[in-house]
């Protein structure tokens, strides 16, 4: 159970070894050569010292001393002198600053600065290409309200609140991205996934306008007088409809306290889809229209769950997808916990503004199943991986990770 590759998270049944970690110690750097200052003196092959004592074979007794040579003798001892006391003052002096000098630090390795980088929309060229979609589309649809073309364009007939309540929608959707709705990640391709779900979301909201659909949202404006008026977003001619969708005081104490059991198909189905619904949570079954919102899963693999963040509020269940879990999985407890485990990473995403926070890094999928045992009741022995080395695996450290994010510090 895992959450697909390349920017989005999900559950995997089979542990995948951590990627960009060392294997065994860490290389140690080596220094070729000799180690140190050669020596000034090396004794030069075949050449010996002479024995000690007083006996000197070989050796001619020196002639007596001339006159006068008492005194160049003594100039010469001097000058040795002097020279060696130089030599040895400057010697210190070149050793004094060399063990003065501080050891380079090492720069951090490429890996490790990719993996600290926090990127932002502004790096994604597809988050421009979002941001003019959008001015285009205000400027437009503004210009055409004024001039009464726009009721042309419409295939139902609506009214003008129907047409400021969209205008005024696009407006809010621009002004949510000046004040950085996309967020940032350590993760690009999850940017890019986010900016392509904004743009999706965008482009349905014209299409939904462009046909006269109720677009879902309703504005209050209050003018320079303090008159507020309503700008609905249903048109005129649709009936007034009821939001149905049950709400739960503590939606926190429903999940956790949710005591699942298998339905008339004897699946856990029904126990998915109702505590996913605690938190306005959808499950969808089938994959076929993830990758237009989240183009970045490029392959399902061994994944019994996904969540996208551009999809927010959806779990996506890759049932039509041929591998060797479904439909048998519906039928095990774990599934339950691929549910909790997903719906995790939409809370995460609600805290956080990403899936994976500051405070944990490319351990993101070990704090989302700490989250969901810790703070959604899931169980730990199902959820733990066999190895450790999986980026899934729970510790003390992902505990603590899941407790401050879920008090609002997400590092």
């Amino acid at each position: 159970m895992g959450f697909g590759n390349q920017g989005n998270s999900g559950w995997q049944s089979q542990p995948q070894p951590p990627r960009g970690q060392w294997q065994g110690q860490p290389p140690q750097w080596q220094q070729s050569g000799p180690q140190g200052p050669p020596p000034r003196h090396q004794q030069g092959p075949g050449r010996q010292q002479p024995p000690g004592g007083s006996q000197w074979q070989g050796w001619r007794q020196p002639p007596p001393p001339k006159k006068g040579s008492s005194f160049r003798w003594v100039v010469t001892f001097i000058t040795i002198f002097l020279a060696l006391v130089l030599g040895a003052v400057f010697f210190a002096l070149v050793v004094f600053v060399r063990l003065g000098e501080p050891e380079p630090t090492p720069s951090p390795s490429e890996s490790e600065s990719e993996a600290a980088k926090m990127y932002g929309p502004d790096d994604r060229p597809a988050y421009k290409e979002l941001t003019d979609s959008l001015d285009h589309k205000i400027e437009k649809y503004t210009h055409l309200r004024e001039n009464g073309e726009i009721y042309d364009m419409i295939e139902a007939e609506v009214d003008e609140n129907y047409v400021k309540a969209f205008v005024f929608t696009l407006i809010d959707y621009r002004g949510a991205l000046q004040l950085g709705a996309i967020g940032s990640s350590h993760n690009p391709l999850e940017l890019d996934d986010r900016i392509h779900g904004w743009q999706m979301e965008v482009d349905a909201l014209e299409e939904k306008f462009l046909k006269g659909e109720d677009l879902g949202v309703s504005w209050q404006i209050t003018d320079g007088s303090g008159e507020t008026k309503t700008y609905d977003g249903t048109p005129a001619h649709d009936p007034e409809t009821t939001d149905e969708t049950a709400t739960v005081d503590d939606p926190y104490a429903f999940v956790t306290n949710y005591q699942f059991e298998l339905d008339d198909q004897g699946t856990y189905v029904k126990a998915g889809e109702e505590i996913a619904a605690a938190f306005g949570m959808e499950v969808i079954y089938g994959v076929a229209e993830l990758g237009d919102y989240c183009p970045n899963v490029l392959d399902y693999g061994d994944i019994t769950g996904l969540y996208c963040s551009a999809t927010p509020d959806l779990i996506w269940i890759p049932s039509d997808v041929e591998h060797d879990h479904y439909p048998e999985y519906f039928s095990h407890p774990r599934y339950v916990d691929t549910i909790k485990h997903e719906m995790a990473h939409d809370l995460i995403m609600e805290t956080c503004g990403t899936t994976s926070p500051p405070i944990a890094g490319e351990r993101y999928e070990g704090l989302t199943n700490s989250y969901a045992m810790l703070h959604l009741g899931a169980d730990f022995e199902l959820l733990q991986p066999p190895s450790p080395d999986s980026l899934y695996w729970m510790s003390d450290e992902s505990h603590e990770w899941a407790r401050q994010v879920f008090a609002g510090n997400c590092g």
